[in-house]
């Protein structure tokens, strides 16, 4: 007696569908390769990545924002900041008054605008000096390129052994930055940037200490 077909037997799956379909899909990848190899006239270009290295050099801190580029010093901002309202020692008995009259104080030089904030925190003291560019100095990308550039002259009075060109970038300096540090590096200046958000301050720690045990600040 023949065995009758179980109607509700399990039917393995054919794998010719996907291998199909992978077919298909590398061939339309292969065909996309060789369209944009053909478009780019076969050219290749090749990209150098920049590399991070140990040095000795100071950095020479250079402002690009506005579309212009200016040499700047932070550390004399700093003090012409602090030093009218900076008390000779921190003491809780002046602190508070240390605080108040540091996040009032405004000043604009060097092509910034310095404020600060300060926070009493007890056990501590914490304030923190904020630059926000001004009116840019300095020169633009097209004054780069003359022979009597200001940026020219720095860099051929300045030992690249001893300085590096340290860029602080904001989007609407990006293209003097790249003028700039062409220019550089052109030198011999190792070169180091830092990207800033358009509304970003620079900001710079100028005391974290116990006013409860006496403290001193910069």
């Amino acid at each position: 007696m023949r065995a009758r077909r179980n109607p509700s037997r399990f039917h393995e799956p054919s794998l010719v569908p996907m291998a199909d379909m992978l077919t298909n899909t590398v061939g339309v990848v292969l065909f996309i390769l060789i369209f944009t190899v053909l478009t780019a006239g076969g050219a290749i270009v090749a990209k150098r990545l920049p590399m991070e290295r140990e040095t000795k050099a100071e950095p020479m801190a250079l402002l690009c924002a506005s579309g212009r580029i200016a040499p700047v010093d932070l550390d004399p901002l700093a003090k012409a900041f602090i030093d009218p309202i900076k008390p000779r020692e921190l003491n809780l008995s002046n602190v508070d008054a240390f605080v108040t009259q540091f996040n009032s104080r405004k000043i604009e030089r060097d092509g910034f605008v310095v404020t600060g904030e300060a926070q009493n925190l007890g056990f501590a003291l914490r304030a923190v000096l904020i630059f926000r560019p001004g009116e840019v100095g300095g020169e633009s990308a097209a004054a780069l390129a003359t022979p009597a550039s200001a940026f020219r002259a720095l860099l051929k009075n300045t030992d690249p052994a001893k300085k590096y060109a340290n860029f602080i970038v904001y989007p609407d300096g990006l293209s003097t930055f790249r003028a700039a540090r062409d220019l550089a590096s052109a030198a011999g200046f190792g070169t180091g940037w830092t990207l800033y958000g358009a509304n970003e301050p620079l900001r710079m720690c100028v005391a974290s200490c116990g006013p409860s045990r006496g403290g001193r600040i910069m």
